[in-house]
């Protein structure tokens, strides 16, 4: 779209698909409270019990807009109350074969390895931690015999250290801890790089769904673990799958082993992980493909984008526009360079009033109004016009 300056906008106030970082969340205040504070309760400064949850809602409701809100939420406006990282993952069709090994890589990729490496160094460090703390209380003669033990070049004081975590984490705890020290092999397994680390307890790579899973399950538990009586390294963890009614279209011999790995997710991370899902699909079609073993899960009941009512969505254009007007907007009419029956006029023309079909109509009346009509800077669109430019589309 065109420059906005001049009518009253800082930027385009009717995007069909929602930018990378997404500030603002116009209108569902109900429905914002609920998911906010799905995704403030797992931390572990707060409730700290794990959250699956699936929103749902016809296409264009406002889902994504919804998860890509919440990862700005937590990766940029909140960061330092959040400390923790949010994936998003915009479909789940990220290769040809939809699988969970290609989701894994997908989130890996997304956390990036300068993140792994900065997780891995807290790691390190609540190791290390632990590591001396073992020397200064250990008898002599333990501490003598630990020190003369080696395991793949770690001493036995260190595999003691490792010991102090649950026995399910001390294998990534030990791969965190070689990423921190340079082993590239622990970097490209992490990576899915057809390694193996049998010597830590991977004995087999990343190249099956029951690997990807389990290595996940770990990851996330890893982020928030507590080592040596030292703080996590994060607060929780945030995992947004978009876009998963994908799997509907699925032959079950695909989606079931991507579900499946879903619920052994849920399984191995009982604290700290939020898990949204994101269908756009009614309870239904939803139910009818995802198994009960699965939906028995879920933390919440569904949390549904239904179609807005007229006035509520005469409320939520007001709130939206009220997030793209410059410093210097002065207008009195929420909706310039719209008049405030053009607004529902238009409003009358949808039948199902999404946030998606609300912007496709509204972004043609304004384009149209400037560029066939000439509508200057300052002007309002009347209801007469837009009629005009809506009976001649």
């Amino acid at each position: 779209m065109f420059s906005l300056g001049g009518y009253g906008f800082s930027g385009d106030p009717f995007p069909l698909v929602p930018e990378a970082a997404v500030h603002h969340w116009a209108g569902r205040k109900d429905v914002q409270r609920e998911v906010i504070d799905v995704v403030e309760s797992v931390r572990v400064t707060d409730v700290g019990t794990s959250e699956f949850v699936i929103l749902h809602g016809t296409y264009g409701a406002g889902k994504s807009h919804a998860l890509r809100f919440l990862s700005t939420l937590i990766n940029e406006v909140r960061a330092d109350e959040f400390r923790s990282r949010a994936i998003y993952i915009p479909s789940i069709r990220v290769d040809q074969k939809v699988t969970f090994v290609g989701i894994y890589v997908a989130i890996v990729n997304q956390l990036g390895l300068d993140f792994i490496k900065r997780l891995a160094t807290k790691i390190h460090t609540s190791i290390n931690a632990a590591e001396e703390k073992l020397k200064s209380t250990l008898p002599r003669e333990d501490l003598l015999r630990l020190m003369d033990h080696k395991e793949g070049g770690i001493n036995g004081v260190r595999l003691r250290a490792y010991d102090g975590a649950n026995k399910e984490d001390v294998p990534m705890i030990r791969l965190l801890d070689e990423i921190a020290r340079g082993n590239e092999n622990a970097i490209r397994f992490i990576l899915g790089k057809n390694e193996t680390l049998p010597n830590i307890g991977f004995p087999s790579p990343i190249d099956t769904d029951f690997m990807a899973t389990k290595v996940l399950g770990g990851l996330f538990r890893a982020m928030t673990i507590e080592v040596a009586e030292q703080d996590p390294p994060c607060l929780g963890a945030y995992l947004f799958l978009d876009e998963f009614e994908a799997i509907i279209d699925m032959k079950t011999g695909e989606s079931g082993p991507i579900l499946n790995s879903i619920r052994e997710l849920v399984n191995h991370v009982p604290y700290h992980l939020c898990l949204l899902l994101s269908f756009s699909a009614d309870t239904a079609l939803i139910e009818a493909v995802v198994p009960q073993a699965l939906i028995q899960r879920l933390s919440r009941d569904y949390i549904e984008f239904p179609p807005l009512e007229a006035e509520e969505a005469k409320l939520f254009l007001a709130a939206h526009f009220k997030g793209f007007r410059p410093a210097d907007f002065l207008s009195s009419n929420p909706y310039h360079p719209f008049e405030e029956a053009t607004i529902e006029l238009v409003l009358e023309q949808i039948t199902e009033m999404t946030p998606r079909n609300i912007f496709r109509k509204l972004r043609m009346v304004l384009e149209r109004a400037i560029r066939r009509n000439d509508l200057q800077p300052g002007a309002e669109i009347s209801p007469e016009l837009a009629e005009s430019i809506l009976t001649n589309a």
